[in-house]
């Protein structure tokens, strides 16, 4: 949904769009291509390890949820 309203404001204003390519030309003059390898190669692990905390979280709300039923199950 981001990226499509990323393009949405891009098509919609000529100035954002004038930012946009400024920004990315700007980046891959200033930026070496062996940082920004590094910060995607960054941004991948730490979204692998978000989905991980994520579904652990539920896993756990899970066998919670489960736990309390079981135990005012036996408690009725």
């Amino acid at each position: 949904m981001g990226w499509l309203f990323m393009l949405w404001i891009k098509r919609k204003f000529w100035v954002a769009s004038k930012i946009y390519d400024k920004s990315k030309e700007l980046s891959k003059e200033y930026i070496p291509l062996k940082i920004r390898i590094s910060f995607f190669i960054l941004f991948l692990l730490f979204f692998i390890s978000m989905e991980i905390v994520w579904r652990m979280m539920f896993e756990f709300l899970i066998a919670y949820l489960q736990m309390w039923e079981a135990l005012t199950s036996f408690i009725s």
